[in-house]
């Protein structure tokens, strides 16, 4: 058991992280757009909240569209409460992360894979203290195919998830 192996190398369990896979069908008319220059600054301050760390250096590359990855956010222009990014994986679409605080906001991004990237299934990381997002998923129809525990050396950075909150990858929270 790995954990196992952790733990005696001073590490602690502070939960898990569980993937969902399912499928959501696109919903054109939502109102999203694609995140811009102007749009990151707020964006980092929303990812540095939720995680209680500064990563600028790895946002600055995170939310940068490219041919496989792109953030939208709800909303108008000047508005960025509510976002998600997207990236094309093996099979189908990983959302992650996803940053909302409403219900209806987290069932719109969900619902946005922008369209070139596919109609394959949506897969999104979410962590397990994150029982209303988890909740939505599986009465979407959401399976649970995959978990990790969440392990420290040290205290775990105190960030504060919004309502709706997935992370942006396993390999780095």
């Amino acid at each position: 058991d790995q954990q196992a192996n952790y733990v005696r190398s001073g590490f602690s369990r502070q939960g898990r992280t569980i993937r969902y896979r399912g499928m959501v069908e696109r919903r054109p008319e939502t109102v999203t757009r694609p995140a811009s220059d102007r749009d990151l600054n707020a964006i980092y301050a929303q990812d540095t909240e939720a995680n209680g760390v500064c990563r600028k250096a790895f946002s600055a590359a995170w939310f940068q569209r490219t041919k496989t990855r792109q953030t939208l956010l709800l909303g108008p222009d000047s508005a960025t409460s509510a976002f998600a990014t997207y990236r094309v994986c093996r099979e189908g679409v990983k959302i992650a992360p996803l940053h909302a605080g409403a219900s209806d906001q987290a069932n719109a991004l969900l619902a946005s894979v922008p369209e070139p990237f596919g109609g394959g299934p949506i897969m999104i990381d979410v962590p397990e203290s994150e029982v209303i997002l988890v909740q939505l998923l599986e009465e979407m129809g959401f399976d649970s195919i995959f978990e990790t525990a969440r392990m420290y050396s040290t205290s775990p950075s105190c960030g504060s998830y919004p309502p709706y909150f997935s992370i942006a990858s396993m390999e780095l929270g």
